[in-house]
C-alpha cells in the first residue's frame, strides 16, 4: 500500500513535466528561439537553417523546434522536426534528445517509436536531463515498448524526485 501512495504522487508529477523543451542557447546568450519568438522581427529562419545546415547542433536544434511547432509560413512538420533534431542529438544535445524522445513516444505512426523514444531519453538522462528520468518511469510503469516493471519505474522515478524534479 506504501508504495501505491508514493507511485501516484511521483506518477502525477511526471505527467506535468511532460511535453517538448524549448529552444535553450547553451551558450546562456540572448539568441536563442525562445527569446526571437516574442520580437517576431529579430528570428531569421534562413540564417539559423544556413547554420543547421552546416552542422550547427544548437541551430539543429532549432530548426526542430521551429518545425514542431510552427513558425511564420513554415507549418508544423513532424518528419522535419524529427531529422533536424536527430542531427543535434548525435551531437550530444541534450534537448534535441529529450524532445526526439518525447516526439517518438507519443507519435503512434512511428514504427518502434516508444523503443526509439526510450533510447533518447536514455540518452539524455545519462547527461542528466531529469524530465528524462520522468520519461523513462512512465515507460517502464505503463510497459510502453518495454514490459512493464514497476520497480524500474520507481527507481527512475526517484533518481529525479531526488534530484529535484
Amino acid at each position: 500500500m506504501l508504495s501505491k501512495r508514493i507511485l501516484l504522487p511521483i506518477f502525477l508529477l511526471s505527467i506535468l513535466n511532460s511535453g517538448c523543451a524549448k529552444s535553450v542557447d547553451s551558450n546562456n546568450n540572448e539568441n536563442n528561439i525562445t527569446q526571437q519568438q516574442s520580437n517576431s522581427d529579430d528570428l531569421d529562419v534562413n540564417d539559423i537553417r544556413s547554420k543547421a545546415e552546416k552542422g550547427d547542433s544548437e541551430s539543429q536544434y532549432n530548426m526542430g523546434v521551429i518545425y514542431t511547432d510552427g513558425y511564420g509560413d513554415i507549418q508544423p512538420n513532424i518528419n522535419e522536426a524529427i531529422k533536424w533534431y536527430l542531427s543535434s542529438a548525435k551531437q550530444g544535445n541534450i534537448n534535441a534528445q529529450y524532445n526526439l524522445g518525447i516526439l517518438y513516444s507519443n507519435n503512434p505512426n512511428i514504427k518502434n517509436g516508444y523503443e526509439k523514444a526510450k533510447f533518447w531519453h536514455e540518452q539524455a538522462a545519462n547527461q542528466g536531463n531529469i524530465p528524462s528520468l520522468n520519461e523513462l518511469g512512465n515507460i517502464f510503469s505503463q510497459g510502453l515498448g518495454v514490459p512493464k516493471d514497476l520497480k524500474k519505474a520507481i527507481e527512475y522515478y526517484s533518481i529525479a524526485a531526488n534530484a529535484g524534479d
